[in-house]
């Protein structure tokens, strides 16, 4: 299991209901989010936690307001900010002020992705679809085999591809709660080759698996 440098947080707040929620937490190697210079606006916080809930640090994040709100519609919009990993971290708090507005808690250890497949639907995967559909991208996980622990979750996945043997990534799938992605084919374009990058994460933790695939067979 590998521990990244940094985690990318996602959150949805609505301003008019005074409420917030974790989106996405994925770890990664993103550079960090810089939160020296003094903020301008509504800003809302950040605090990691330690497993007995134990306040670690806090990042002020900005508010940014969604692009477009009709008349009448409730002001929403997202924190988004990139945070130090931290051994230690056992949890996420979003803060409005002093307000908790939404708890995270990271899934099951997470377990290396094995048996990534992909194919259209001449391998069966899509029954009934045209020759050349977006081919679909398969994985199993042991953590799925069995009953998980009381008040645990099962892992989410990241789905990557390469066409130019891993000198640069495009996400095909973020979050995802079951093994399984479909990859628009036009991504797949003038390459003999591609990588496919299956990650399993619990927030905090991840394992990764990497397959290659000649385009020609799917």
């Amino acid at each position: 299991m590998s521990m990244s440098p940094s985690i990318h947080v996602v959150g949805n707040i609505n301003l008019t209901k005074g409420s917030g929620k974790f989106m996405h937490v994925t770890p990664g190697s993103a550079p960090l989010t810089s939160l020296s210079t003094p903020l301008i606006g509504k800003t809302f916080t950040i605090q990691t936690v330690d497993t007995a809930g134990t306040p670690l640090s806090r990042f002020q994040v900005p508010f940014r307001l969604s692009a477009c709100l009709g008349p009448g519609e409730d002001e929403t919009g997202s924190v988004d900010v990139v945070i130090p990993n931290d051994p230690n971290i056992g949890g996420l708090v979003l803060l409005d002020g002093a307000t908790e507005m939404d708890r995270y808690a990271p899934g099951v250890v997470p377990t290396k992705p094995k048996n990534v497949q992909a194919g259209g639907a001449q391998f069966g995967l899509l029954p009934g679809a045209a020759p050349k559909a977006d081919p679909v991208i398969t994985w199993e996980d042991d953590t799925l085999g069995g009953p998980l622990p009381p008040g645990s979750k099962p892992p989410t996945y990241l789905v990557q591809i390469s066409t130019d043997s891993g000198k640069s990534w495009t996400t095909v799938g973020l979050g995802l709660q079951k093994p399984e992605v479909s990859v628009d084919r036009q991504l797949l374009s003038n390459a003999s080759e591609v990588q496919v990058r299956v990650t399993a994460t619990n927030g905090f933790r991840s394992e990764s698996t990497t397959q290659s695939f000649s385009t020609k067979d799917l």
